[in-house]
C-alpha cells in the first residue's frame, strides 16, 4: 500500500538511535532503516493489516506490485513502532506521510483507512495494548480534513455522477476509482501540490487497466467486454476528468 522513505523524525535523539539510521531494515531494504516493533505480536499485526488495505484498495497492487507491497510492510510496522511516543507527534508525523503519499499517487483516504485497519488488528491481537488509539485518533484528523474540504455526502454524489456518466453501471472498480480521484482534489485543496496530477495520468489511463491481470481475474465476463470495448478508453478518462473538474469547484456551483 505505501511507499516510504528514510524519516527524519525527530524521536531519534540518541546516539544509538541514530546510528541505527544505517542498518538495512529486514522487510524492505529499499526503505533504508526505520524502526519496527520489537514484539513479534506487533509485527505480525502490522503485516497483516497492510494485505488487508491492499484488498481494499486494489489499485495498490496494480499501480506498484510487489515493490509497492514491500513498502506496506515497512511502512506499517514503522507506524506501530510510531506509537510509542505521544499522540501529538504520532500525528505530526502521520500528516508528513500523507503529504509525501499523496504526492505520489495514493489519496489519503487510503492511509486513513490503512490507520483503522492498523488500529483494529492491533487491539484484537493485543488487546491488553492501551497505546494504539492514537492511530484510530491520526485516521480521524485525516477524514476531517477531507470532508472539510469536500464532504462525504457530496463526494457520494460526485461518485453516483461518475457512475451514471460513464454508463456502464455500478462496480466496485469504478466506484472505487471515483472516490480516489474526489479523495485526491480534497488533498489538492489541503495543499498537497501533487495529490491530482500524480493520480489522473494513471487513473485516466485505460490501457493500465485493460493490461492488468489481476484486475481482468476480478471481473466478470460482461464486465471485461465494458473493458474492451473500442468506445472505452475515452469515456472512462473523460468522466474521470469531468468529476475531477467538479470537484474542484465550490459547492454551489
Amino acid at each position: 500500500m505505501l511507499r516510504g522513505a528514510r524519516r527524519s523524525i525527530g524521536v531519534l535523539n540518541s546516539r544509538s538511535a541514530m546510528d541505527s539510521l544505517n542498518r538495512i531494515n529486514p522487510l524492505n531494504p529499499e526503505a533504508g532503516y526505520v524502526p519496527t516493533p520489537e514484539d513479534p505480536r506487533e509485527l505480525s499485526a502490522a503485516l497483516r493489516a497492510g494485505t488487508i488495505s491492499n484488498r481494499i484498495f486494489p489499485y495498490l497492487d496494480w499501480r506498484y506490485k510487489e515493490r509497492g507491497r514491500r513498502f506496506t510492510k515497512s511502512d506499517s510496522a514503522w507506524l506501530v513502532w510510531l506509537t510509542r511516543h505521544r499522540r501529538e507527534r504520532v500525528i505530526e508525523q502521520v500528516v508528513w506521510l500523507r503529504d509525501l503519499l499523496s504526492n505520489r499517487g495514493m489519496p489519503s483516504i487510503i492511509l486513513e483507512t490503512h490507520l483503522r485497519v492498523l488500529f483494529r488488528t492491533l487491539t484484537r491481537s493485543i488487546p491488553e495494548g492501551g497505546r494504539y488509539g492514537s492511530l484510530a485518533v491520526s485516521a480521524q484528523q485525516l477524514q476531517e480534513q477531507r470532508e472539510k474540504q469536500i464532504s462525504s455526502q457530496r463526494s457520494r454524489q460526485l461518485a453516483a455522477d461518475f457512475v451514471g456518466e460513464l454508463g456502464y453501471g455500478s462496480s466496485p472498480l469504478v466506484e472505487g476509482a471515483a472516490r480516489l480521484a474526489i479523495a485526491a482534489v480534497a488533498d489538492e485543496k489541503v495543499g498537497v501540490k501533487h495529490a491530482v496530477k500524480s493520480l489522473e495520468g494513471w487513473i485516466a489511463d485505460a490501457s493500465q487497466l485493460r493490461g492488468s491481470d489481476e484486475l481482468r481475474e476480478r471481473l466478470t465476463p460482461t464486465q471485461r467486454g465494458v473493458l474492451d470495448a473500442e468506445s472505452f478508453p475515452q469515456r472512462w478518462r473523460s468522466a474521470i476528468s469531468r468529476t475531477i473538474a467538479k470537484a474542484r469547484r465550490p459547492p454551489d456551483r
